[in-house]
């Protein structure tokens, strides 16, 4: 059986197609390269033996980034290459311990140092020695977010309010652009993140790429579903697209620690995909983004048509 791992090159925007690859064909104790040069991806390794190396950069610039990824299924741990050492981010192999293999992890994040970031990927050893249980199946996501050259990443940034050219471009690139309410903030210790319930009532943007499962209303008690058809906005989100009234539910995620709480009032939500999922990135009440929308469309700084 072959394995297939190839030298992915792309430039820092690109979503990488999914990677299997097969250990039967990886020589006992021995370590496989695997290079991925995309700004978001996932590699599914099926019954793991030996080790892989997992060397991570955005494009071909060197530029600095932060890196978030989370394992799925059983049969290997995950390291960090650090310095001097290998630093523990997923080190149980089996979810860390987890009865349920299915269940949610957490989300592991870090930084890039010179350009890149290591992983290292080893089989567990399970079953009897040198063979793998045949069920076993391994799944890493990745997602990889550049930082501003000369700058580093600061936790507390991601917890802040959106500045008006922030939101403007944050509308233009992001997944997911809508209006709504929100309805409740779930917070889990565990994955340590907020779940924020959002009733949407008028989508002005959505990229054709969202997937529906990582849209609004999946998932969310059936609301929305009869009207499926009428929400999808054609074109890819382009700037012709007029925006559409919607009955949908969706969910939003941001970090714990960023203390989400409920609001009253109608929000203009912006979500990017990551990981799967829609994770938040700017949220206004609607009043303050009619007068973004006013403002930034009279001075024509905005890289598409803003909309309210």
């Amino acid at each position: 059986m072959m394995c297939f791992l190839v030298v992915l090159i792309a430039t820092s925007n690109v979503l990488c197609p999914p990677l299997c690859c097969s250990g039967v064909s990886t020589a006992g104790r021995g370590v496989t390269p695997v290079y991925l040069r995309c700004s978001a991806g996932a590699l599914s390794w099926r019954w793991p033996r030996g080790a892989l190396r997992v060397l991570l950069r955005v494009g071909a610039q060197g530029r600095e980034f932060r890196a978030c990824v989370r394992t799925r299924g059983s049969g290997a741990r995950l390291f960090l290459e650090g310095p001097r050492s290998l630093l523990p981010l997923y080190p149980g192999g089996r979810r860390d311990g987890r009865k349920d293999d299915d269940a949610p992890v957490p989300v592991r994040c870090f930084y890039s140092r010179h350009g890149q970031a290591a992983l290292y990927v080893e089989a567990s050893e399970l079953g009897a020695p040198g063979v793998a249980e045949p069920h076993e199946e391994f799944g890493l996501e990745y997602d990889l977010e550049p930082l501003p050259r000369g700058a580093r990443f600061d936790d507390s940034q991601e917890c802040r309010p959106c500045t008006s050219d922030e939101m403007a471009r944050a509308y233009c690139t992001s997944d997911l652009v809508a209006r709504g309410y929100i309805r409740a903030v779930e917070n889990d210790e565990d994955l340590e993140e907020s779940r924020v319930q959002v009733k949407l009532t008028r989508v002005l943007r959505r990229l054709a790429e969202l997937e529906p499962s990582q849209g609004p209303g999946q998932g969310q008690g059936g609301a929305g579903e009869d009207d499926e058809d009428d929400n999808e906005v054609g074109g890819g989100g382009a700037d012709e697209d007029e925006p559409v009234w919607v009955n949908e539910a969706a969910t939003l995620r941001m970090p714990l620690h960023c203390g989400a709480k409920h609001g009253p009032g109608e929000f203009v939500f912006m979500a990017r995909r990551k990981l799967g999922q829609l994770a938040l990135t700017c949220a206004a009440r609607l009043d303050h983004w009619v007068q973004v929308v006013s403002e930034v469309n009279a001075q024509g700084g905005a890289h598409c048509v803003l909309r309210s």
